[in-house]
């Protein structure tokens, strides 16, 4: 069972503001995700079946038909920095 710690340390890892209701409903969210897992880890999967659903042989080169150069790549760009996409920070 998740605590409120349990929701804060998540919401904190995720950067995320959540409400008093928001953590309420996301704890009970995050229960029944729980115990989805444990019904997966309970399945009997010891009758394995090796399928490989890619024929490699059948896959073509990649080409590369048309480029676009760094300026067009970078046209609608909201923000840029020594030519290349600038995002925020996402950890410290």
């Amino acid at each position: 069972m998740a605590t409120k710690i349990d929701i804060d340390h998540l919401a904190n890892l995720s950067a995320l503001e959540l409400t008093d209701e928001q953590k309420a409903k996301f704890e009970k969210e995050f229960e029944g995700i729980m115990e989805l897992v444990e019904k997966i880890s309970q399945a009997n999967v010891s009758d394995e079946i090796e399928y490989d659903p890619i024929d490699v042989s059948e896959l073509r080169e990649d080409e590369v038909k048309q480029g676009l150069t760094q300026e067009e790549v970078l046209t609608n760009a909201p923000d840029k920095k020594q030519g290349c996409f600038a995002v925020p920070l996402m950890m410290e």
